[in-house]
């Protein structure tokens, strides 16, 4: 394998390792909403709240896994967290690009750039969405405070 199809495969066991932590995220929460309505709708009381606590677990759990799972050399199978997590940072220029197992290149040397260029386009993309959302209950707070049908004012 190439060093350039093993920086390829690097970049994809990344990505997959976001894709699966935040489906860990989104699974934890539907967690927590699941069983806190189950509970709810079973009439059971406050006790029986704790079951929500899956959620919870299942939020680092996914993660340590993906992690664990995903993050590993291409050529030789070695853990490269700590590495991935520099070359992914905003000190990625002084990171070290090759596997400490078998020393071959797994990082570019613009990966940090791409991911951090990636990120603040998904943070703007977030806070407008929050911006708007925000424009939007203000608006119905001012709609639902107004008072509808003002009687006329007597003279």
């Amino acid at each position: 394998m190439s060093d350039d199809d093993l920086i390829l495969e690097m970049r994809r066991r990344v990505r997959r390792h976001m894709l699966t932590s935040i489906g860990g995220i989104v699974l934890g929460i539907v967690v927590i909403g699941l069983t806190g309505g189950a509970v709810r709708a079973a009439g059971l009381g406050p006790p029986f709240m704790a079951l929500s606590v899956l959620g919870l677990i299942i939020i680092p759990a996914v993660g340590f896994w993906s992690t664990f799972e995903n993050l590993r050399c291409p050529a030789c199978g070695h853990r490269v967290i700590v590495e991935t997590s520099w070359n992914y940072s905003l000190f990625s220029r002084w990171a070290p690009k090759y596997c400490p197992g078998c020393s071959r290149q797994l990082f570019s040397a613009d990966d940090g750039r791409r991911f951090m260029r990636t990120m603040i386009i998904v943070a703007g993309v977030a806070f407008m969405l929050a911006l708007l959302g925000g424009i939007g209950g203000y608006a119905a707070q001012r709609a639902k405070t107004r008072p509808q049908n003002a009687p006329a004012q007597q003279r």
